[in-house]
């Protein structure tokens, strides 16, 4: 955490001689910062300061922060250096209490130091009482450096040394135990070690009166004979640990990936504890561990070797979704759903259908409510969008640009998505097959009035006469007719005008009218006919779009957007301006 007070600004003036100073204080610890550490320091710096006959006009606090960090990771060190760069100079000296104060390692002690010496603001060491403005007191600031580096390097020697001498023995190395597993004999030093979580309690262990433990280890077995009972349905396994009252470690209701997670932890299943694990190591130059080699601490197992061995069979069981081609969806992210949520891609790879769903639709753990906000058809809104993004930027090489630039291009920009109408309902599946006729055919829907039906009927269309029936309780041509336009007008399913109608045979009616050729003589018939224009396959809601269109912006797509960029891939230097 960081903090400025009195912060220097530009306004701040030189009414004599004096140095202007601002002090710099840090403490390392969130412990630390309950004490008087802050305090001590800035009480001496600002003595320093006095005594110099300097003007104190600001103060700059980190706590809680490690000296290993860099200035731009330490609030109120990056908001000193940005004072220190504005133009008048704010300041001419920074103090802090002792080196250790300005950083731990070799870049956040020089990196700093460089820059203000470049800026021309000088620094100054309280307790040792010298300052960069001689050779002598630059000389003395590179020795103290060098103390407080080599300082920080020794006590992490020891500490990791320490920590790895206690995970050899078999003892806990320090953090969080994994779900299942408990600390034993915490606080007392050397004997700490991993044990199952398991009731302590007995009989006098009740829901009013309950024992030490959290009863994780019960928990997961739990879940483990209803992952094997459901075949690896994992929603229906955190749905029924949440109804019995099973809760993760902070409480919360089980969601379907975190008890999977938790339950197919490999070292779970596997009853140990891997300190040091190989791709986390930090390693030397030379590829070694620095700080000690990965240590395997067995456990005491939560489940049984047949009982880990029907978990994986029953896992294995359950079929996987096909993945998402997350790179076919340019405005995943982007598209505000009415709930507040954001719309994400969410159809899998090879689906003829491809689809933006509401994020509110996923449910935050077992039996969540979630939100009814309808899916929108990936396709259109992309080119609806993309359309909008040729026309504002003006670069006819955008038109055919492969989608995963469009996904590129959108980032850049910054696109934004918010509906301004309820989004239609999405139909997903095959399209309306009277509707695509029309939209074939170039042809509007005709509207069958009395005059145009008798015109019809004077065709001898219909072998038993156009107003009766093909068969008894059936319905009649024209109802038929009537019904096969409402449905290329409105998208209507078959099931709904079968009902609307009384009917259970208009799709037959359909595949014989085609089939027969009837339906396209009709059609010739009405051809002129006043009409309307066939329903879109996938309706888009009413929608508006901002964009963030800066100079660098536009410069980064047009280098997109450039042919060789393209043919040589994201990693190619910029070819067009």
């Amino acid at each position: 955490m960081g903090k400025a007070r009195t912060p220097a600004n530009g306004t701040a003036a030189r009414t004599d001689d004096a140095l202007r100073a601002v002090d710099y204080l840090r403490v390392s610890t969130r412990s630390q910062t309950k004490g008087y550490g802050i305090a001590y320091t800035g009480r001496n710096t600002s003595r320093y300061i006095a005594a110099k006959g300097w003007a104190h006009v600001g103060t700059y606090i980190d706590q809680g922060v490690s000296g290993t960090l860099g200035a731009h990771a330490r609030d109120a060190l990056k908001r000193l250096m940005a004072d220190a760069r504005q133009s008048p100079r704010p300041f001419d000296m920074v103090v802090v209490h002792e080196t250790r104060a300005i950083g731990r390692t070799g870049p956040s002690f020089w990196h700093w130091l460089s820059e203000l010496e470049g800026l021309g603001i000088l620094v100054a060491v309280a307790n040792e009482d010298y300052d960069t403005s001689t050779g002598a007191g630059r000389s003395r600031l590179q020795q103290g450096a060098q103390y407080a580096i080599q300082e920080h390097r020794n006590i992490r020697s020891r500490t990791q040394g320490g920590i790895q001498e206690k995970a050899a023995e078999g003892g806990h190395p320090g953090g969080t135990p994994r779900y299942g597993y408990r600390i034993l004999n915490v606080g007392s030093r050397g004997e700490q070690r991993l044990v199952l979580d398991d009731c302590d309690g007995g009989d006098n262990c009740s829901p009013s009166g309950p024992c030490t433990t959290r009863h994780e280890a019960p928990a997961l077995r739990r879940a483990r004979q209803l992952a094997v009972e459901e075949h690896g349905r994992w929603g229906r396994v955190a749905l029924t640990l949440n109804r019995e009252g099973f809760r993760t470690r902070s409480g919360k209701p089980w969601s379907e990936a975190n008890i999977r997670a938790r339950l197919m932890d490999e070292d779970l299943l596997s009853a140990r504890f891997v300190f040091r694990k190989p791709f986390r190591a930090e390693t030397g130059p030379d590829g070694a561990p620095v700080w000690g080699e990965s240590l395997v601490i067995p456990l005491d197992p939560v489940f049984t070797e047949p009982e880990v061995v029907e978990l994986r069979g029953a896992v294995a069981r359950q079929p996987k979704a096909p993945p998402v081609l997350w790179n076919c969806y340019t405005l995943s992210g982007r598209i505000v759903s009415p709930c507040g949520k954001h719309y994400v891609g969410g159809s899998p790879a090879g689906e003829k259908s491809p689809h933006y769903v509401c994020a509110g639709k996923r449910a935050s753990y077992a039996g969540a409510p979630v939100c009814s906000c309808p899916q929108i058809y990936a396709t259109s809104v992309d080119a609806w969008a993309w359309e909008k993004i040729c026309t504002l930027l003006g670069d006819e090489r955008l038109t055919d640009l492969a989608r995963e630039r469009q996904r590129e291009v959108m980032a850049l920009l910054d696109v934004r998505i918010k509906m301004t109408g309820p989004p239609p309902p999405m139909r997903r599946g095959l399209v309306c097959p009277v509707a695509e006729w029309f939209r074939r055919e170039g042809r509007l829907v005709p509207m069958v009035t009395d005059e145009v039906w008798s015109r019809l009927t004077g065709m001898k269309l219909f072998p038993r006469g156009a107003t009766v029936a093909r068969q008894k309780g059936g319905l009649a041509p024209r109802t038929v007719l009537e019904a096969f336009l409402e449905k290329a007008r409105t998208d209507a399913r078959w099931a709904e005008l079968d009902a609307k109608h009384g009917s259970t045979g208009l799709r037959g009616h359909w595949r014989r009218w085609t089939d027969s050729g009837l339906w396209e003589a009709l059609m010739n018939a009405l051809e002129g006919c006043q009409g309307t224009p066939p329903t879109k396959p996938h309706p888009l809601p009413a929608m508006e779009m901002t964009a963030q269109v800066t100079s660098d912006a536009v410069i980064a797509v047009a280098d997109l957007a450039c042919p060789a960029r393209q043919a040589s891939g994201p990693l190619a230097p910029a070819c067009c301006s």
